[in-house]
């Protein structure tokens, strides 16, 4: 029929739903379809439980890592020396079983 793809209005209309009670939160989530995994992106508030520490110092539920921490427009790339501050933003992966221990973990205030 030449017909590539669907388009689901409930779908995208519910799509769109959680992608802003996700930013409510403080976490956008996309999953890995392939593996059940998931994407995790959120910002460091100043009153966040993880303002001030450095990416070895945060309690981590297995199998979840940061991907890449972002302070403005410039991707921080030294681990070791990355001391979170209020604006800088995480990417992080996580395996589904670790999904909602991340989530909290890195949005506690």
């Amino acid at each position: 029929l030449g017909i590539d793809s669907t388009v689901s209005p409930r779908l995208l209309v519910s799509r769109e739903i959680m992608r802003f009670v996700q930013r409510r939160t403080g976490a956008l989530t996309s999953r890995i379809p392939l593996d059940g995994s998931a994407v995790l992106e959120t910002q460091v508030h100043a009153r966040s439980a993880i303002a001030g520490k450095r990416l070895f110092d945060l309690d981590l539920a297995e199998g979840v890592r940061i991907a890449a921490v972002s302070r403005g427009r410039k991707l921080l790339d030294d681990p070791e020396q990355v001391r979170l501050e209020a604006g800088d933003v995480l990417v992080a992966f996580s395996p589904d079983r670790a999904l909602s221990s991340a989530r909290r973990e890195l949005t506690r205030r």
